[in-house]
């Protein structure tokens, strides 16, 4: 590439590489060093996301709108850049950095008028993430299995794969995407408190250790796979969409009056923990299986006597 480079060029560069642009954990890669000295050309746009990312992540809507594609590839690699440079702070080993930079590559969306940064971003090791933003469009899996606060972490607005905050114990300060396209794992949180779901899971909601669960209103959200609460005991309420295609999994469940059912379920139920049916108000349509395993043959009976549609697939 020549020594100075328009907008343009940096695009043909780009495409002209499988992997998109590389950097090293110190960033002396020609395309990490360039983008650098080309503020210019992506406006005052570009530098404040490379050098205020960490107090604002996103731009005016409608300064977004002006940006041409160009100018949009350039503000996504200033953001990879800016999380390079957070990652070697923290003192992150310099083959870590590298290995988690080179993964990743800028394309822009001609249908979302967007530049999205593909790859997977790994921070299993991450006990803390104050000051840490990630691109604001991300196109694969984002694990940050060990942090127990999201104090200051700076998510995507968008995430094409899975989201892994695995050992969360609090919603506190945790700002959500908007659109999560695979899995969201929150499986050690143990209340809804300050929880904001987004409107949009592509796949499962996973709240294993969930034990409070007061007025969580599932209803507001778009679920494409199963929803995992083992751990209630109550579900106080619970409200779930109307229509919902996977799996229930709410296999604590003692008392079953609080929740407001969904008139459809797709997949199976599991209420094995439940010993009675006072106040049980089942969906019209179950397409799987009814798990009753706690509750009494009599109990059983009484159910299928009710709900005589539901006889069979009772276990």
């Amino acid at each position: 590439m020549p020594e100075s480079f328009t907008p343009k060029e940096i695009n043909d560069y780009i495409n002209s590489h499988n992997k998109g642009p590389k950097f090293d954990p110190y960033g002396s890669e020609e395309l990490s060093n360039r983008l650098r000295t080309n503020k210019a050309e992506a406006g005052d746009i570009f530098a404040q996301a490379e050098h205020s990312i960490d107090e604002d992540n996103s731009i005016d809507e409608d300064n977004a709108k002006l940006l041409t594609p160009e100018q949009k590839i350039a503000e996504a690699e200033a953001q990879i850049e800016a999380m390079r440079q957070w990652l070697v702070q923290k003192d992150f080993h310099p083959y870590v950095v590298d290995s988690i930079i080179q993964d990743l590559s800028v394309e822009y969306d001609v249908y979302t008028d967007q530049a999205v940064v593909y790859g997977n971003i790994d921070l299993s090791a991450l006990t803390t993430a104050e000051g840490l933003t990630l691109p604001q469009n991300f196109g694969g899996n984002v694990i940050l299995s060990s942090l127990s606060s999201a104090k200051g972490l700076n998510l995507p607005q968008t995430i094409g794969g899975d989201l892994g905050l695995y050992g969360l114990t609090t919603a506190v300060g945790l700002n959500l995407p908007q659109t999560i396209e695979g899995e969201l794992r929150l499986n050690s949180l143990k209340t809804n408190e300050s929880l904001i779901l987004p409107k949009r899971i592509g796949k499962n909601l996973n709240l294993e250790e969930l034990y409070l669960a007061k007025d969580l209103d599932l209803s507001k959200t778009s679920i494409g796979g199963d929803v995992i609460l083992n751990s209630l005991t109550y579900g106080d309420g619970l409200i779930f969409p109307q229509s919902f295609g996977g799996s229930l999994a709410l296999y604590g469940i003692e008392d079953a009056s609080g929740i407001t059912f969904p008139q459809n379920v797709g997949g199976s139920i599991d209420l094995g923990g439940l010993r009675y049916i006072d106040g049980l108000n089942l969906p019209l349509v179950i397409g799987g299986d009814l798990n009753l395993d706690d509750l009494s043959s009599k109990e059983k009976q009484k159910l299928r006597e009710l709900r005589s549609d539901l006889a069979d697939k009772i276990i």
